[in-house]
């Protein structure tokens, strides 16, 4: 997938994007590339904003289209979006551009755009999935996500007496913080070693995934509440094969609730390839079942966001305690290279957490027509792994027919993206960088994007330095500052004096 063309004509609330309208990958080059768009800006400049105007578009049009949909109701969003989905090859346009007003959706034969009315074949024309990642505690991004969970909780809920139904599939899949360990072990169990290995020659220590428990019991309690809990065919059948997986179990009768512990080994990786088909179908059974959870907090939650007058409003989430829960996934621990003792997996540091969630994440999802929405993807990363953001993405070959939206305040990921895919935002506004941005130097990436080269104290001093009207002055200095551009201002500076001195 690749966006091509995006206008958010305005929303149901004044929003600072109103009226935004760009043009991307105006090179037809880009398709069938690694080639993302990267939003950098200070804080509050607005890069950010445009993630959130596109997840609450695709939660519209997820809704709207879904077969699964009671009524399809209008919109005061008005956009229009352009794109391509790679495999197979086709064109979509989407319009809304009426108040209170509902979707077109054409696609481009030949030379002209064609109408498509069937909601079951414009289905095969929205991105497979629509994944979101935020490093921080975006409230605003993550809200689209967590009501489609509650509706996904809720319909388990009405489903449960209808044997053999299945509840569809959201194409919303955010990429929480609290279930990252989710990405680590479908990768571990289900990557090739040489795949594994993207992961692994950069946390130079890790090994393998030695061992886990999953917990499930469908009569929990909650506020001193016997709440008993009813699973779909589906969810059923992801339980049956966890427990065939298992190396070991127990069962508590009285709270209908098993404890799986798995010791992972290649006898236990062919099993778990027996009964799913791949990392990202086995992580999305967990994720399912981890909503189950929500069954038990919808109704606080849905109070929650009710009360919330604006989508911006920030807001927090109940929380269960692991007793609590439906499904809880726990004792995660990892084989060290050179170490007789495993460890916890979160005995890692942060750094370690986000590059294995977010590059574990892109190495899963590997289908084709996939839009990732990520948002500081990089901000733990050490200097060296976030120089690499780029590269490693662009090892992953599936990433081709991909599109990812970037934001950043890293040089290191502008440096390797060409400027017509990176956008500066600025007092409401967004532009291309005025230079070539791939290959740029560090320095001149910074003045570019964020109109800083160096920290502002030496900066100051380098300044003051060269309004100094004494050589001298400027040469009993010199060594107190490191190599940069400024300094060799400051040279210049002191050779335009001496040539003075000497007339």
């Amino acid at each position: 997938m690749k966006l091509l063309n995006f206008h958010f004509i305005k929303g149901p609330h004044v929003h600072p994007l109103e009226g935004f309208h760009q043009r991307f990958h105006p090179n037809d080059d880009s398709i069938g590339t690694t080639s993302p768009i990267c939003l950098a800006g200070v804080n509050g400049s607005g890069k950010s904003k445009l993630l959130e105007i596109l997840i609450e578009i695709f939660f519209y049009l997820d809704d709207f289209f879904s077969s699964f949909s009671n009524e399809n109701e209008q919109t005061e969003l008005q956009f229009e979006i352009e794109y391509v989905l790679e495999k197979p090859f086709k064109h979509i346009k989407i319009i809304q551009n009426k108040n209170k007003g509902i979707p077109t959706v054409y696609v481009k034969k030949s030379d002209s755009w064609e109408v498509v009315l069937n909601h079951t074949d414009v289905n095969t024309l929205l991105p497979k999935n629509i994944v979101g990642y935020s490093s921080g505690n975006n409230e605003t991004l993550s809200r689209r996500f967590l009501e489609t969970y509650m509706n996904y909780s809720n319909a388990v809920t009405n489903l449960t007496k209808k044997p053999g139904e299945k509840v569809p599939d959201t194409r919303l899949l955010l990429l929480d913080n609290t279930v990252n360990f989710f990405v680590f072990i479908a990768n571990n169990i289900f990557r090739s070693s040489t795949e594994i290995k993207l992961l692994h020659n950069k946390i130079k220590v890790l090994d393998s995934l030695e061992s886990f428990r999953i917990s499930i019991q469908l009569k929990p309690r909650y506020k001193n509440r016997l709440i008993p809990i009813n699973v779909t065919a589906e969810l059923n059948k992801y339980i049956g094969a966890l427990k065939k997986c298992s190396t070991s179990h127990f069962y508590d009768e009285r709270n209908d609730k098993w404890v799986l512990d798995f010791y992972v080994n290649e006898i236990t990786k062919k099993l778990f390839k027996l009964y799913f088909k791949d990392a990202f179908d086995f992580y999305t059974s967990l994720y399912k079942l981890e909503l189950l959870n929500e069954i038990l907090l919808s109704r606080e939650k849905k109070e929650i966001i009710k009360e919330a007058e604006y989508p911006n409003q920030k807001y927090t989430m109940p929380e269960l305690s692991p007793d609590e829960k439906v499904f809880f996934l726990e004792n995660v621990r990892i084989n060290v290279k050179g170490a007789k003792e495993d460890i916890g997996y979160f005995d890692l540091s942060d750094g370690e957490h986000q590059l294995l969630h977010v590059i574990g994440s892109l190495l899963m999802i590997d289908s084709p027509d996939v839009l990732f929405l990520l948002d500081e993807p990089e901000t733990h990363f050490n200097p060296q792994w976030k120089a690499e953001f780029i590269s490693t993405l662009a090892q992953l070959n599936h990433s081709k027919f991909q599109e990812f939206i970037i934001t950043t305040h890293s040089p290191f990921l502008l440096s390797d993206s060409k400027r017509e895919n990176v956008l500066i935002f600025k007092d409401g506004t967004a532009n291309h960088p005025g230079r070539q941005t791939y290959g740029l130097s560090i320095e001149r990436m910074l003045e570019e994007a964020f109109e800083v080269t160096m920290s502002q104290k030496a900066f100051k001093e380098i300044q003051k330095l060269q309004k100094e009207t004494s050589s001298e002055q400027i040469e009993q200095r010199l060594d107190d500052f490191g190599e940069s551009i400024e300094k060799i201002y400051l040279y210049e500076r002191l050779e335009e004096l001496k040539e003075e001195e000497k007339d």
